[in-house]
């Protein structure tokens, strides 16, 4: 794109401003630090509603979505948008190693203590002080993608100051931190992506988007997040409505300081380092979790195949299932979810008709 026509785009503010006329009939002003807080508030309020499929397992739908608008930042425009797993580079044997990774990740996930307290069933208050033993689904697949690991999912959220703060940073994988753009002459434009759907039909066949949510882990409900599920070869271009924007490194900083305050994004967890080092930078996996992933998406695959594949991306396949947890850690964490069981329960908000 020329100069004058990347001068032309409007800035990420006015993209979010033109999308809340449309919805809410609000607007930002970047030199209105009040207004500002009151709109991340209105925006961040994170509750969640319980929604049960046929067998009644919920899921906690982010309490948001009014208009069954779902947003995504790209700090960058691809002309061939596609989901991490799929793109240029991944070869048969990367997408391999993905699919391991993740299969270990949910390993880990049934061993962590919180995530069967949540799976077997909570206790939810409606307004009228009735209680309800909900059992929640658990988004394994949602997980695995929002703590880094590479999937055939796109993120999107009903938050669009989140879906913000990604159009408007730049992340160093070696440090794990984001940072604002500044830097203009570099990073001139990106894209913001805008999906419409009815995700509250959980039955609903032609659904692309699938709610994460309310999660035993922190971050999917922090970020108001959904999975996009794209098939090998299909350009988001082609799908979401898109929106070309201009970076101006003062809304940039602004979106940055308002939306992450107190890394409200990103909130420290013992499972972070873990996924980090373990996961998604680890070289060795359980057999357990080879057998997992051969079994989902290579039943009909030679096994000498991907005993190539382990052999080319230098992996290890232990014949022990990783203990992730100490029992010193386990205990920590039940004290910690008897301490905060209250804090995830009053973020849950049941609807129920009779």
């Amino acid at each position: 794109m020329t100069k004058e026509g990347i001068e032309k785009l409007p800035t990420l503010l006015d993209v979010i401003n033109n999308q809340l006329a449309k919805e809410h009939r609000r607007e930002i002003k970047i030199d209105n630090s009040e207004h500002i807080e009151e709109l991340t508030n209105f925006f961040q309020s994170n509750y969640f509603t319980p929604i049960p499929d046929n067998e009644g397992i919920c899921k906690l739908f982010p309490n948001k979505t009014d208009f069954h608008s779902y947003f995504r930042g790209e700090n960058r425009y691809h002309e061939q948008c596609f989901p991490s797993l799929f793109r240029n580079g991944m070869q048969e044997a990367d997408i391999f190693v993905e699919r391991l990774k993740r299969c270990e990740m949910k390993l880990m996930m049934k061993e962590y203590p919180m995530t069967p307290m949540i799976e077997n069933g909570i206790i939810a208050v409606d307004s009228s002080g009735e209680q309800h033993r909900l059992k929640i689904k658990i988004g394994y697949d949602g997980l695995a993608q929002h703590y880094g690991i590479k999937t055939e999912y796109f993120d999107f959220t009903s938050d669009i100051l989140t879906a913000a703060f990604f159009a408007a940073t730049t992340y160093d994988s070696e440090k794990d931190i984001y940072s604002p753009i500044t830097d203009i002459e570099i990073n001139q434009f990106g894209a913001f992506y805008v999906y419409n759907e009815n995700t509250f039909s959980v039955h609903g066949k032609d659904r692309r988007l699938d709610v994460v949510g309310l999660q035993p882990l922190a971050r999917p409900g922090c970020q108001s997040a959904y999975a996009f599920k794209m098939k090998k070869g299909e350009n988001l271009n082609n799908i979401a409505k898109k929106i070309l924007f201009r970076h101006d490194s003062k809304v940039n900083e602004m979106i940055f300081n308002i939306t992450n305050k107190s890394n409200r994004l990103f909130p420290q967890e013992i499972l972070n380092d873990k996924i980090r080092k373990g996961i998604v930078n680890g070289k060795n996996f359980s057999k357990k979790a080879f057998d997992e992933a051969r079994n989902l998406y290579y039943p009909n695959v030679d096994e000498e195949v991907l005993d190539g594949y382990i052999k080319k991306k230098d992996i290890k396949i232990e014949p022990q299932q990783q203990q992730w947890f100490s029992d010193s850690e386990k205990n920590d964490i039940i004290s910690y979810w008897k301490c905060h069981e209250q804090d995830f329960l009053r973020q849950i908000v049941p609807v129920w008709v009779k």
